[in-house]
């Protein structure tokens, strides 16, 4: 077991019973009595009728507090599979974080009080949310640049959540299309009316029959025009797009392996120079 902590730090994953910081591990002890929840990690592992304390050693802890300042990460991992955690006071939005994730919802809310939203993420990805989930509502991901999630299960009413997202980059991972065609316009009229930025982008998983209404609708009811954009290097897709201001648009393409109407599209809308 190590004493102190490095000065600097890359990585920093924090899993069930264990600190694993620059690829070095910092081993809990197992522990009954004798614990305050205000100088350690707690974890409770365990059934209704079966509960054992794992608690992290006093002198990673010890070392956490030593640190003047906050305490900068660039990748943040988090594992917890089951149980519940409290953190220490002491670590209240210590950590300057650049990437997290993957995570799930649940285990992110749990430790976002030891995570600074300021400054913002660059990178987060969730795992397994749902509309409702109280992870949109974190200021960590609120204000996350960048910003994926994989949908659970295929129900649920994404539009409100969707509208209120305003990360830089939004990537949403779905196996089945969670907006339909009017709600997409919906989502469509209210960028295109926003004050966002040159690089602002969305994805999510619709249908090629989708896209093209999509399409259709944007020409004879917002002004769009057809043309084409480059995605990399060499490549040169199909889009339709509206004119926001004197210098930018937001444009809206489709992308799919099967051009069948019913197969999977991936949309995507951004914000272009128009």
């Amino acid at each position: 077991m190590q004493s102190s902590l490095p000065h600097s730090i890359q990585t920093f994953e924090i899993h069930q019973n264990y600190l694993k910081i620059n690829n070095e591990t910092y081993q809990s002890g197992t522990t009954t009595e004798g614990i305050d929840e205000n100088t350690h990690f707690i974890i409770n592992i365990g059934s209704n009728s079966s509960t054992n304390l794992i608690t992290l050693h006093q002198t990673v802890e010890e070392a956490l507090n030593r640190k003047n300042g906050p305490i900068k990460v660039d990748f943040l991992e988090l594992s917890m599979t089951h149980g519940s955690i409290r953190l220490p006071k002491s670590l209240a939005k210590k950590l300057q974080v650049g990437n997290i994730g993957p995570v799930k919802p649940d285990v992110l809310t749990a430790f976002a009080t030891i995570i600074d939203p300021r400054p913002p993420l660059d990178t987060l990805e969730l795992s397994n949310v749902t509309p409702n989930d109280p992870v949109f509502q974190l200021e960590i991901t609120k204000k996350s640049k960048g910003l994926e999630f994989d949908v659970e299960g295929e129900n649920g009413k994404w539009l409100e959540t969707i509208m209120g997202l305003e990360n830089t980059i939004t990537q949403i991972n779905n196996d089945v299309p969670i907006l339909n065609l009017k709600e997409i316009m919906e989502l469509i009229g209210k960028w295109s009316k926003s004050d966002r930025k040159l690089g602002n982008k969305l994805s999510m998983t619709t249908t090629n029959k989708i896209v093209k209404e999509v399409s259709k609708l944007m020409i004879a009811n917002l002004g769009a025009v057809s043309g084409t954009i480059p995605i990399g290097m060499l490549t040169v897709v199909d889009c339709t797009a509206i004119r926001m201001s004197r210098s930018l648009g937001l444009s809206v393409f489709g992308q799919s392996v099967d051009q069948s109407p019913n197969s999977k599209a991936v949309m995507f809308m951004g914000i272009i120079e128009m």
